[in-house]
């Protein structure tokens, strides 16, 4: 494969991992049953785009690997399933802490000084 067909699709992985984490954030904010709240929505974008750029940086040699059409759909596939998956994983083990937090907090405010 040419280096410049190999840049391009090293280039649309990456377009593709940042619309994955995109696609993640969507997801997560769907499934809530809270109110949009603009400045969450934001940084809970972010952290899905740099996510799934970051994957991406993992998986470059399989990229360049792919030798025809099947194999770079299967790694671009690839890519939105693990970004969401790792988006969802780090969304769940915040919530986790939180609801942790949240619990402990009532017990050393109970407690006096």
């Amino acid at each position: 494969m040419a280096v410049d067909a190999i840049a391009v699709n090293v280039i649309v992985a990456f377009v593709i991992g940042a619309l994955g984490g995109a696609f993640s954030f969507t997801l997560g904010w769907l499934k809530g049953n809270e109110e949009f709240n603009t400045k969450k929505a934001i940084a809970g974008l972010a952290t899905g785009i740099i996510a799934g750029v970051a994957l991406v940086l993992g998986v470059i040699p399989q990229v360049q690997a792919a030798t025809d059409a099947v194999s770079l759909i299967v790694v671009y596939v690839g890519i939105i399933l693990a970004i969401v998956g790792v988006d969802t994983l780090r969304t769940s083990i915040s919530g986790a802490v939180a609801t942790r937090n949240d619990e402990e907090q009532p017990e050393q405010e109970a407690q006096p000084s």
